[in-house]
């Protein structure tokens, strides 16, 4: 008996979203609150008036004023719902650009008036913290214009995907740094050592509620999106990279393929330390397999970058090249198969139903053999030091000159009535 897929638009589901989005906004008031209060007392005993500014500006600008430019893209949120997609993201950048600059003032604030810094894990993570921070300012910009970043060979699936992973490691950083410094003596000392711990388990509770939906889509999809893209960028008919020259296409080439085996070997080896058991169904061998030819061919990708230098070490640039096309396409190819394993689980089949469930891994084992193949065209076409297109028009410009020459007249009609040589 097939089962059917799941209502989204049933009440009783709408009813546990909303349920769940006012749940993560108490536990958000609990944290905002808890760090306001320690800080007012540092005014009312004459303590450090730096710190107190630190919290007052850190505390509302990544757990607040972050978590809600988060919460404002999801569908069920209860200041967002009324809103339409352009408008849920006018406020996401709003909310977004009033976070980052509370957090580098405070940061910079406190880094001015304490003579060292970044000696504990609190300041050290405060400090990635800051950096993807400043980071994710930039690539938002580049999420918000994407059709004027397109023009420099940015494609607009890499301003979305670059944004939204700086804007979790941030928040997630930033939720660690808050954990250690409610670890120190000061903070226990005011609330308690029990309260502290309960303050740092729902800190953490917090922060991965609010984390793991984009986690989770960022590792489904981006592997297939980046490397795919990697390839798609080396065809001389490609959206975003038909007006880019050869050099700027390999460029765009391995930025996105650099991008994609980060996130490919960061979420496998997130995924093997949280089972206890890995590797014991297809998706896992295939997956294994995925990745390992994927750091391989991070290595002859390098080797194809550099084909010249490693020329003098007797290594052919062809060789170079070649293996790295083939390993690259091994690693898209059984990344796909791994991916079609994953849809064939029951969970997924639970949550699509079966037949959505078999569509879509023929959808994917479909894409995956097009783009493979495309591939192998792009780059042999690119082992060329002419690329195809010039040549073609080259050829069609001598075929037109050659025309020209035989419409035209066999006497001239200038001179004498001589024959032409």
């Amino acid at each position: 008996m097939v089962e059917k897929p799941f209502n989204f638009e049933a009440k009783s589901f709408k009813v546990s979203m909303f349920s769940w989005n006012v749940f993560l906004h108490v536990l958000m008031g609990i944290i905002v609150g808890i760090p306001l209060a320690y800080a007012f007392s540092f005014v009312k005993d004459n303590q450090s008036f730096s710190i107190y500014l630190h919290i007052l500006l850190l505390v509302p600008g990544f757990q607040l004023l972050m978590g809600q430019s988060f919460l404002g893209l999801a569908p069920f949120n209860a200041w967002s719902t009324e809103l339409n997609t352009v408008e849920k993201r006018r406020a996401h950048w709003i909310i977004a650009l009033l976070s980052s600059i509370l957090v580098i003032i405070g940061s910079f604030y406190v880094m001015v008036f304490k003579t060292v810094n970044f000696y504990s894990l609190h300041g050290k993570f405060g400090l990635v913290a800051l950096v993807f921070t400043i980071v994710n300012l930039f690539t938002g910009v580049g999420a918000l214009f994407p059709t004027q970043f397109k023009r420099v060979w940015v494609p607009p699936s890499l301003s979305k995907i670059t944004h939204l992973v700086f804007g979790i490691v941030a928040f997630a950083t930033s939720g660690i740094s808050l954990c250690y410094s409610y670890d120190k003596n000061a903070f226990k000392n005011w609330i308690g050592a029990e309260a502290a711990m309960g303050t740092i388990v729902i800190t953490g509770l917090f922060t991965a509620f609010l984390c793991i939906n984009p986690v989770y889509t960022t590792y489904k999809r981006c592997y297939q999106l980046l490397m795919g893209q990697s390839f798609l960028g080396l065809c001389p008919y490609n959206s975003w990279s038909a007006d880019l020259n050869t050099v700027n296409k390999r460029r765009a080439h391995w930025v996105l393929a650099t991008m994609g085996s980060i996130l490919a070997v960061a979420g496998s080896i997130l995924v093997m330390l949280w089972k206890n058991v890995n590797f014991n169904t297809m998706h896992g061998k295939l997956g294994l397999v995925a990745m390992v030819f994927t750091v391989v061919n991070l290595v002859t990708g390098v080797a194809a970058l550099y084909a010249t230098p490693l020329r003098r070490f007797c290594i052919p640039p062809s060789l170079s090249k070649i293996s790295h096309i083939l390993f690259g396409v091994v690693a898209f190819v059984t990344a796909g198969a791994s991916l079609c394993y994953g849809y064939d689980k029951n969970a997924f089949i639970n949550w699509v139903g079966a037949e959505a469930a078999l569509g879509v891994i023929i959808f994917t084992a479909a894409f995956t053999v097009f783009l493979s193949f495309n591939d192998k065209r792009a780059a042999a076409a690119s082992q060329n030091n002419v690329p195809k297109q010039p040549r073609q028009a080259a050829a069609r410009r001598i075929s037109e000159a050659l025309a020209s020459q035989e419409l035209r007249p066999l006497f001239d009609v200038r001179g004498s009535g001589n024959r032409r040589v």
